[in-house]
C-alpha cells in the first residue's frame, strides 16, 4: 500500500524525498483531514468572543476617556483583547500547520513533517512503535499516538495528544497502524 509522493505539492514532495536515507522506501504517505484539527479548538474559540467583545468595547471606551483614566482602559482593553484575538484565530493558524503537515511511513521509521513558519522534522524508529494508540473513527479514519519508550536518557515522553508525536486525522488508520507494527516486527531486537 504505497502512496505516491507525487500526491504533495512539489515543495512537500522535494522535502519528503531529501529526507529519505539512502535504500529506503516510502511506503506510505498521508496528510492530516484538517477538521480534528481544528475541532479540537472549537471550544477556545467559543470562549474567545465575549473576550473579543469586551475587549474591543474597552478600548473603544478608552477613546472617550480622559488623563489617566484613557491608559488605564487602554492597557485593561489590550490585555483583554489580545487572547481574545489569539483564541479566536487559532482555527485559522491550525488549518495552516494542518496543510503544512506531512506524514510517512518508511520502510524504516516514521516521519513527521510540521511546522508552519519553520520546518519541523520528527522521525520516530521501531522502538517508538511498540506502544500505539489507535483512534478510529466509523469511516475508518482517526489518529495514531506514538507512547513507545523515551528514545533518550532524560527525555520526557511527549505530551500525550501533540501533533508532534502522533499521525492526527489520517484516512485508512488501521492500515498505517499495520505497517508501523510490521517495521516494529521486523526490527532487530
Amino acid at each position: 500500500m504505497m502512496t505516491a509522493l507525487i500526491m504533495l505539492d512539489p515543495e512537500l514532495n522535494d522535502l519528503v524525498k531529501g529526507e529519505l536515507e539512502s535504500g529506503e522506501q516510502a511506503r506510505w504517505v498521508g496528510r492530516p483531514r484538517v477538521l480534528p484539527f481544528v475541532r479540537r479548538l472549537f471550544l477556545s474559540s467559543v470562549f474567545a468572543i465575549p473576550f473579543t467583545a469586551i475587549g474591543l468595547l474597552l478600548v473603544l471606551a478608552a477613546a472617550n476617556a480622559e488623563g489617566g483614566q484613557f491608559w488605564l482602559i487602554l492597557v485593561f482593553g489590550l490585555v483583554v483583547l489580545a487572547p481574545g484575538l489569539y483564541h479566536l484565530s487559532s482555527p485559522l493558524w491550525t488549518i495552516r500547520k494542518a496543510q503544512r503537515t506531512v506524514y510517512v511511513v518508511t520502510d524504516r521509521r516514521a516521519i513527521v513533517f510540521t511546522g508552519t513558519f519553520s520546518r519541523i522534522v520528527l522521525s520516530f524508529g521501531p522502538e517508538q512503535f511498540t506502544q500505539l494508540l489507535r483512534t478510529e473513527k466509523p469511516d475508518g479514519s482517526g489518529d495514531i499516538l506514538f507512547l513507545g519508550p523515551r528514545t533518550a536518557p532524560g527525555e520526557r515522553r511527549r505530551r500525550s495528544g501533540s501533533t508532534d508525536s502522533a499521525f492526527y486525522g489520517i484516512e485508512n488508520v488501521k492500515e498505517v497502524e499495520g505497517l508501523l507494527k510490521d517495521i516494529a516486527a521486523q526490527a532487530p531486537s
